[in-house]
């Protein structure tokens, strides 16, 4: 996803992060089938995409911005609650 987002920018095209990482799934599954039943592999998945999707609409209906440790214990939230 790194790759994708980096070569994205490189190009001058638009950072889409939910596409970079439906790509990069699909090309882990293109390269091995099986991680697709494996539950790391679809809790990662899913962490991430609530990290990229919830995590900004949660930032802004939230008070608390600048309290100490608030984004990462945001983040930390976002992502176990998805997951």
């Amino acid at each position: 996803m790194g790759m994708i987002a980096l070569l994205r920018t490189v190009l001058g095209r638009q950072n889409d992060t939910v596409r970079a990482l439906l790509a990069s799934v699909m090309l882990m599954i293109v390269v091995n089938l099986e991680w697709v039943t494996e539950l790391s592999f679809q809790l990662s998945f899913l962490a991430t995409l609530g990290l990229i999707v919830v995590l900004p609409l949660l930032d802004c209906l939230i008070p608390g911005k600048g309290m100490f440790l608030w984004e990462d214990l945001l983040k930390v939230l976002v992502a176990q609650v998805v997951v």
